[in-house]
């Protein structure tokens, strides 16, 4: 069994804003006047990509003076946006870059590159924006001929004859850098392309956690179904009209309410980072389950290459619970739900999942003090901790979900089985309240939370605070589900 070390490192970001971005079809050169936040705004893709196909496109912006990274998401109108945390008062220079994916990877198309002044309220950007679409990173084949213009011929971006092989992968590795800038051979253009505008809500920053799990993960062939998750769509839009069927989540309705979270000094697995304090969510509807390899291969059936169906560590998929995925594919997945029904779908906060999790109780676990094998997927045969055996065999590894019990709150599964992505950022000491937010930073580390089929009952603690994942690594032992916003 791998030993998980918390790291006890921290780095927090104050006075925070999250700022919605929406990049408009085409970038005026010129200057955007200071305009109200504008949710239901249509914008569009920047010109040169008029021709491209939305299903297969991604975004994701970069804030220059900090390397952060953001993914863009699509709504069904064909409209972008980007929701991002800067520092108010001052101005950011951004770079969106814009990909094809194609056969499993991201071809980069098109850099836009501006700059854009984070006020209280609004958002105001005079600088010029360019628009580049050659140049270095450009050309994923090494044919002399941009991924754009292959594109455009109906040709593939992705295969040369006269391309070498050490050249491919350089050029590859170069188009997924989303953060480089071109070099002076490269094409700048000022497009009859328009800017960006943005309402602003109140947040925080980021800070750094706890480590998930270091073992390697489990990685398959593409007869398994393995992958290494570079192939996820940073979450873009999918198919025109992407389908759900009724193997799609069922949802609980959780009350909004109080309570403390994290846990008492008395208790004697507690770790350092749990300080009790209270805090307050909204009502929420969240998955009654896990999701499963069965609901997430459907969604892989949406993208066809974009995703891969995971490596099931040769227990099976169907009802088991989804593992081996990105914290990345997660969101995206939630997206796609989000696009499919008109609802919005995301990853639970750290609170919420807390919440959900004790069911309205204060002890140790949803159960009480203790916590037996037919009530949770632990390893009970360690009792430290808390656990009990009950003479069922151990089989360590994931049930289908479902198998045991539920909790106060009809959920099932939320102390073993698997650890679950939450869509907050850490602090070690639960600070400017990032535990009840989501924060999609892609270059940040995220909680994750909840017992796993092969670790003792300490670390099922409704208040154990498992780890952090960054936005790319799978693991075995993670997976997630869903929450639904109140309509």
């Amino acid at each position: 069994m791998v030993v998980m070390r918390l790291i006890n490192t921290m780095r927090i970001y104050c006075n925070r804003l999250v700022v919605v971005i929406l990049f408009v079809a085409a970038l005026l050169a010129g200057c955007l006047s200071e305009q109200a936040a504008a949710p239901a705004l249509s914008t569009g893709k920047p010109a040169l990509l008029r021709s491209i196909d939305n299903s297969v496109l991604s975004v994701v912006v970069q804030i220059e003076e900090s390397g952060r990274e953001f993914i863009g998401q699509q709504r069904e109108d064909g409209s972008w946006y980007v929701q991002m945390n800067v520092a108010s008062g001052q101005a950011h220079a951004f770079v969106a870059s814009w990909y094809a994916n194609l056969k499993g990877q991201r071809v980069l198309l098109v850099e836009q590159h501006g700059e854009f002044f984070a006020g209280p309220t609004r958002v105001q950007s005079d600088a010029k924006t360019v628009d580049v679409s050659e140049g270095n990173g450009f050309d994923s084949d090494c044919d002399g001929a941009s991924n754009l213009a292959e594109l455009e011929a109906n040709s593939d971006p992705l295969s040369s004859p006269g391309c070498s092989s050490d050249s491919q992968t350089n050029s590859a590795e170069a188009s997924t850098n989303t953060g480089e800038t071109t070099d002076a051979s490269s094409t700048a253009t000022n497009n009859a392309d328009g800017a960006v505008t943005a309402g602003t809500t109140t947040s925080t920053g980021s800070a750094t956690g706890n480590d998930v799990i270091d073992e390697p993960s489990d990685t398959g062939n593409a007869d398994e179904g393995g992958t290494t998750d570079t192939d996820a769509t940073n979450g873009s839009g999918g198919t025109s009209s992407p389908v759900v069927s009724a193997t799609m989540p069922e949802l609980v309705p959780i009350p909004a309410g109080c309570f403390t979270m994290g846990s008492p000094l008395t208790d004697p697995f507690r770790q350092d980072d749990e300080r009790q304090h209270e805090v307050c969510v909204e009502a929420f509807e969240i998955g009654r389950h896990e999701v499963t390899f069965d609901q997430y291969i459907e969604f892989v059936g949406q993208f066809g290459s974009l995703q891969s169906i995971p490596f099931d560590s040769n227990w099976g998929k169907g009802s088991r619970p989804v593992i081996n995925v990105s914290w990345r594919s997660a969101v995206a997945f939630t997206q796609w739900l989000s696009e499919s029904t008109g609802d919005t779908y995301r990853l639970p906060t750290e609170a919420e999942w807390e919440y959900a999790a004790r069911g309205g109780t204060q002890t140790l676990f949803w159960t009480g003090d203790t916590l037996r094998d037919d009530q949770e997927n632990f390893d009970s045969t360690n009792p430290w901790g808390g656990g009990i055996a009950t003479g069922k065999p151990y089989e360590n590894k994931t049930l289908p979900v479902g198998s045991l019990q539920l909790n106060p709150f009809g959920l099932y599964d939320m102390l073993g089985n698997v650890i679950e992505f939450t869509c907050s950022l850490y602090s070690d000491n639960y600070e400017n309240n990032l535990e009840n937010q989501c924060d999609y930073d892609m270059t940040q580390e995220h909680v994750a939370r909840g017992g796993v089929y092969n670790y003792i009952a300490s670390w099922s603690r409704s208040s154990t605070r498992t780890g952090k994942v960054t936005a790319d690594e799978i693991n075995g032992h993670i997976g997630f589900r869903v929450v639904r916003e109140n309509r």
